[in-house]
């Protein structure tokens, strides 16, 4: 990451854990938690829609989702990049309360 996407994210990082932990998003917005008795899924992280080499503004960088340690490596290797923004966008759309099938209409 540059050095001046890095300063920008390490700013960003902080006022989105902030904005999701006062909306009570304390979970992995993709299983859960479940199986709470696997540890990789106690460790949550943000994972952005885009690989981070690929992010071109701001807008983009907030484009994120909380995930555990488990979900995000799947989001992260397991998918293609287009797979990739599908799903954290859809995360951050039911987040925010919107109908995926309204969206997709």
């Amino acid at each position: 990451m540059r050095d001046k996407q890095g300063k920008l994210w390490k700013k960003l990082r902080k006022q989105i854990i902030e904005e999701l932990g006062s909306r009570g998003v304390v979970r992995c917005e993709m299983c859960h938690g479940q199986p709470s008795s696997d540890f990789a899924r106690q460790i949550l992280d943000l994972a952005h829609s885009k690989k981070r080499r690929l992010i071109e503004n701001e807008e983009e960088m907030k484009e994120v989702a909380l995930l555990c340690r488990s979900c995000h490596n799947h989001v992260e290797y397991k998918m293609t990049h287009d797979e990739m923004e599908q799903t954290i966008k859809d995360i951050i759309r039911r987040r925010n309360g919107e109908s995926l099938l309204e969206i997709d209409a």
